[in-house]
């Protein structure tokens, strides 16, 4: 018993033509598409965690002074320095932190999701979420506390943490990218 070959829509022997060029969402786009929403369940989870960083700020003000037994024998008690506290005013940058952080992840999000989807709300949705980085990144830079190697960790990692937002600006807008851009938003995407 023999069946009949399925019929094909495409000449026998040809394979289907790629989509156009126009139809084909970029590299960039799907790198950055994925990366974003990876970066934003990162910023997510960290505003989970603003609670946790409240409370060893405030544990670590509770110690700062105070002699504890140490955990090495011979060395006698250790006191934790004072000038590793963390500033009182610290809480209320931190809530904010959170809070911005949680807005930013969220924008970010969608700009993945959105980019990914090849939708033309990609574009605003990462300039805000790159502009509103950086600027964070700029004020926590500004605001750290003078805290020893602590500081300059926070701020290398300020640094770092800009790094995304900058690669982010650079490919949402360059001039090949507002053409693919300007596409979708022809097309009705």
């Amino acid at each position: 018993m023999t069946q009949d070959p399925v019929p094909s829509a495409y000449p026998v022997g040809q394979p289907p033509a790629p989509p156009s060029p126009s139809n084909r969402r970029p590299t960039w786009a799907t790198v950055i598409g994925i990366i974003s929403i990876v970066m934003a369940s990162f910023a997510l989870l960290g505003v989970l965690l603003t609670p946790l960083s409240l409370e060893i700020m405030r544990t670590q003000r509770r110690l700062s002074g105070m002699s504890t037994p140490s955990t090495l024998a011979g060395r006698g008690p250790v006191t934790l320095s004072p000038t590793a506290e963390f500033p009182s005013h610290w809480d209320e940058f931190t809530i904010a932190g959170g809070v911005v952080g949680g807005v930013l992840g969220v924008v970010l999000l969608a700009g993945g999701i959105q980019l990914l989807r090849q939708r033309p709300a990609a574009q605003p949705l990462h300039v805000i979420y790159a502009v509103g980085s950086i600027a964070w990144g700029l004020v926590w830079i500004g605001l750290m506390p003078p805290l020893g190697l602590f500081a300059g960790l926070a701020a290398m990692g300020a640094v770092l943490g800009m790094t995304y937002p900058i690669v982010v600006l650079v490919f949402t807008l360059r001039r090949s990218s507002r053409q693919w851009f300007a596409e979708l938003r022809r097309r009705g995407a």
